[in-house]
């Protein structure tokens, strides 16, 4: 029985499993097969959808993550640009799919 649950206001998937988990939902890619951002070849999606939802955060940080490929910043770097990137957009919803 779930008491609480709440969605995360920003998350960034640990350095050591980029290349296997969605960046969106966090599923793994046992469990289904991710595909990499073509601009920034730093971030996975397990489907389309989860790469649209993302698009509105993964934007921004996409622009810079492509301007220093090949070196990807770790997941605590990730995680307060995309912390900067929905404060300076004024964004407080929340994620729609977390844990799957």
């Amino acid at each position: 029985m779930d008491i609480l649950e709440e969605n995360p206001y920003a998350a960034a998937v640990n350095s050591n499993r980029l290349s296997s988990a969605c960046s969106r939902c966090f599923v793994q890619k046992d469990h289904v097969p991710v595909s990499r951002c073509m601009k920034c070849k730093a971030i996975y999606y397990c489907s389309s959808a989860c790469q649209k939802g993302d698009w509105k955060i993964h934007k921004k940080e996409c622009e810079w993550l492509s301007a220093i490929h090949p070196f990807t910043p770790n997941q605590a770097v990730r995680l307060i640009a995309r912390l900067l990137i929905r404060r300076k957009k004024g964004d407080s919803s929340k994620v729609t799919a977390f844990n799957g």
